[in-house]
């Protein structure tokens, strides 16, 4: 689960560049809809550690 929750967190952060552009506002939805799948899938984790390293990094 960990690794599909990074695997989405890639994918989201490739589509946010295309998205600053003026015409590709939409996309930007489509990739906190992912962001928020991502984040679903990390908290069923069994470690932890990508949590606690962005809190405290």
């Amino acid at each position: 689960m960990q690794i599909l929750s990074v695997l989405i967190g890639l994918v989201c952060a490739v589509l946010l560049v295309p998205g600053l552009i003026p015409l590709l506002g939409w996309l930007q939805w489509a990739v906190l809809a992912g962001c928020v799948v991502g984040i679903i899938f990390g908290s069923f984790c069994q470690r932890k550690i990508g949590l606690t390293r962005m809190a405290l990094g």
